[in-house]
């Protein structure tokens, strides 16, 4: 708003000077926009009041501002990529058939632009919510880019069948598959093996892992997590899906005493893909029947929970 008040004011100066002087030369002055850096959000109407409603008017009019015709913005990763995270963030709060529709009328405007402003979405979304070391990753989020993409045919439909199956597998609702492994104690660790009474976070890790070995100091330190373990509220069990004992026993000797370690050297969880472990350190929170809650996590979102 300034820079339109500041233009106008410019404008009614530049009109007051050619007024009082009649013989002055007319110049023209130029006044050229900033850079957009982002995509202004949608004006919702006031007609809805439904929040879900808003969310959704919100999100299908997001990229209305995009002119994915204009090669130079369209082209633009900073700008895209700055609009992607801004409306990611607002799609959770629209219902999953207006966030379906919400990315197929974007996809289908910078299709039917150019194939490299929908090159660039894609690539951006995949970035955004597909790779595990993204702060915004979120399977539930990518899936209507990859329904798209399996809809739409061609070379990367295989590629969108295999992601949907990965999506889909072990997702929030399912059932956790059970296993058993081996403890610090030599004693066997059966995930279905509690009184039902508590929720499990269960995590995935690797003793040569650098981002396991930061995950595992910020937890370690977590005085609310160690009460929630000691007061019966959380379990927490932390396996290594690995067969390299004697390197994880002496990893397993320095962690937590209220931590429950064990080691799967028989790679049984790994063999016969029970989990999808893209990367570790992998977290899967499951309820007190073990049905799954949280798929493959990122630590802060698990942080954030207070058990």
């Amino acid at each position: 708003m300034r820079l339109i008040v500041n233009i106008a004011l410019s404008a009614l100066m530049l009109v007051a000077a050619a007024c009082g002087n009649k013989n002055a030369a007319v110049t023209e002055t130029t006044v050229t926009q900033p850079k957009m850096t982002e995509l202004p959000v949608p004006q919702v109407p006031d007609s809805l009041t439904d929040p879900a409603d808003r969310a959704a008017y919100a999100v299908v009019h997001f990229w209305d501002a995009m002119d994915f015709a204009d090669p130079a913005m369209a082209a633009d990763s900073a700008l895209v990529e700055q609009s992607f995270s801004n409306f990611i963030a607002l799609l959770p709060y629209a219902p999953d058939a207006d966030r379906r529709n919400a990315v197929a009328v974007l996809l289908d405007r910078a299709s039917e632009a150019s194939a490299d402003a929908y090159s660039l979405l894609m690539s951006t979304a995949e970035h955004y919510l597909w790779a595990p070391e993204s702060p915004f990753f979120s399977e539930e989020l990518y899936l209507p880019f990859v329904d798209y993409i399996i809809a739409r045919g061609g070379d990367d439909a295989a590629t969108g069948e295999y992601r949907r199956d990965v999506i889909m597998k072990n997702r929030p609702g399912s059932p956790a598959p059970d296993f058993s492994a081996t403890g610090r104690d030599g004693a066997k660790v059966r995930l279905s093996d509690h009184g039902r009474l508590t929720p499990t976070l269960l995590m995935f890790y690797e003793p040569d892992c650098d981002r396991c070995h930061e995950a595992i100091d910020i937890l370690a330190a977590d005085t609310a997590l160690a009460d929630a373990v000691a007061d019966g509220r959380l379990r927490f069990v932390a396996v290594y899906v690995g067969d390299n004992v004697g390197e994880w026993r002496t990893h397993a000797a320095g962690l937590p005493e209220w931590w429950r370690v064990a080691i799967d050297s028989d790679m049984t969880i790994d063999s016969r893909a029970l989990y999808d472990i893209r990367a570790t350190p992998s977290f899967y929170l499951l309820d007190p029947d073990d049905k799954i809650l949280l798929k493959d996590a990122p630590l802060q979102q698990i942080m954030n929970i207070r058990f």
